[in-house]
């Protein structure tokens, strides 16, 4: 069998395009690295074309790369299709069935977005919803068809509508403030551990805010880097403050007074989120109604609403309104 003869080739250079380093594309499928360079290795081997190039640090695509990518699509998006089909005639399902792959962030409140769906369901009875969790970038290979973003995707692919934007606060548990105290200053965050959002994710800031003021995380800050479940269980379990977690994510938390705000005021950069579906069902009238559907519900939930906690802590919101309406503090 040729490389290209298999699916997860195809999707590997999809990935490889899309993130533009082989380390970070073999991350977002799951594979080993040693594997994914010998996959690359043996498909440029075989068509005598070179993928990736190597005297780059790190390895990245080369241009050859390029004509091969509206092909790719077709072929991962057509085997994405056949999936969900024969899944859904494994369910019992009618072929005819209409199925929407709806993926919402684990950085969020849950609870009103899912009664949204269910009750989508409930009153268009021949449609069916799969739930995915922080799978938006599969809006451009066809396996999601609307996705709740803490991002605007820029693609053409892609029709977005946006949410509001989002702000979030530095959080400590107090079991990690009795062991290393509270810092006072924002300078004093140099001597903590912080707890961010991978730089891959696109809403990632080192960003500081406090109304006109601004504070730069450099680059020897001690930060430990993972996703929002990680920066979750590490906040719980003092083993630094978090920068950039949603007000849903640990809203029990918060009410308990578990979790509480630290240097009140200083909120990471905003962020744009954003419903979107991919531009092929723009004019689909169900998905258009589903996409509706998720963005109240996430205007509704107070869980998520940085206005609903910063008034529930005590938090000064002009700093946020200052910093909002007032120049860059970058520029």
């Amino acid at each position: 069998m040729e490389p290209l003869d298999n699916i997860g080739y195809w999707k590997l250079l999809l990935a490889l395009s899309r993130t533009g380093e082989l380390g970070k594309a073999a991350e977002s499928l799951g594979l080993d690295l040693a594997l994914a360079s010998r996959m690359i290795h043996r498909a440029e081997k075989h068509y005598g074309i070179d993928f990736l190039d190597r005297t780059a640090r790190p390895c990245r695509p080369t241009a050859a790369l390029e004509p091969l990518l509206p092909m790719a699509r077709k072929i991962v998006r057509a085997k994405n299709e056949a999936d969900r089909l024969v899944l859904r005639l494994r369910a019992g399902h009618p072929a005819g069935q209409s199925v929407f792959r709806v993926s919402i962030p684990i950085n969020s409140s849950r609870e009103s977005l899912i009664n949204a769906l269910f009750n989508f369901e409930r009153k268009h009875r021949d449609v069916r919803i799969e739930v995915l969790a922080d799978q938006g970038q599969g809006l451009l290979d066809g396996s999601v068809d609307v996705a709740y973003l803490g991002y605007m995707l820029e693609d053409r692919r892609v029709f977005s509508i946006p949410l509001p934007d989002a702000y979030s606060c530095l959080l400590a548990s107090r079991r990690y403030l009795s062991e290393h105290g509270e810092p006072r200053a924002v300078q004093e965050l140099s001597r903590h551990v912080l707890l961010a959002r991978n730089p891959s994710n696109r809403s990632f800031s080192r960003l500081l805010f406090k109304g006109r003021e601004s504070y730069v995380l450099a680059d020897d800050t001690r930060i430990s880097f993972g996703d929002p479940a990680a920066c979750r269980d590490g906040l719980l379990k003092g083993k630094g403050i978090a920068v950039d977690l949603s007000f849903g994510y640990v809203a029990e938390e918060l009410a308990k007074g578990v979790v509480v705000p630290v240097l009140p005021g200083w909120h990471r950069s905003k962020w744009q989120e954003s419903v979107c579906c991919r531009e092929a069902l723009k004019w689909n009238t169900l998905a258009r109604e589903l996409m509706q559907a998720v963005r109240d519900a996430v205007c509704r939930s107070f869980m998520d609403k940085w206005t609903f906690w910063y008034d529930r802590l005590g938090i000064d919101r002009k700093f946020v309104e200052e910093t909002a309406s007032g120049p860059d503090p970058r520029k």
